[in-house]
């Protein structure tokens, strides 16, 4: 695992709480919210310029329909990461991790091994999943 998602961990709340109060007396809620953070591989097939645009594609149209349904808050790729292999992260709204789980390998990215994920529960403060025009509840 890269060291820089280690450090994320260490500094997550614990898991085992609906609700945490920071250092600083900042209420955190968690809920049915879960992150991917989806990183390059480096293994599986290796694939031509064709087929890479057709994976690349169908991605973003995976996502596209998660964001629709609105089991996706928001997703998208990251720049000046520490750790180059982390290509970009999503925001599940969903019944559990699992399903989260579920909904992030089937991206056709990591079906293809393009990609990796990796799953956690996301402690935010309340409002902080909002979709305009809609409330939101995790």
């Amino acid at each position: 695992m890269p060291r820089s998602i280690e450090n994320l961990r260490a500094i997550r709340p614990p898991p085992t709480t609906l609700a945490h109060t920071s250092d600083h007396g900042r209420s955190w809620v968690a809920g049915s919210a879960g992150i991917s953070y989806l990183f390059r591989t480096g293994r599986g097939a290796t694939y031509d310029d064709a087929e890479l645009a057709r994976i690349q594609a169908e991605h973003l149209a995976h996502h596209a329909r998660l964001r629709e349904s609105g089991q996706v808050v928001t997703n998208g790729p990251v720049r000046d990461q520490p750790d180059v292999s982390l290509r970009g992260l999503t925001f599940y709204r969903t019944g559990s991790l699992e399903q989260a789980r579920q909904l992030a390998e089937a991206d056709p990215a990591v079906r293809a091994g393009r990609l990796a994920v990796e799953i956690m529960t996301w402690y935010c403060p309340p409002g902080t999943m909002s979709k305009p025009g809609r409330a939101v509840t995790l």
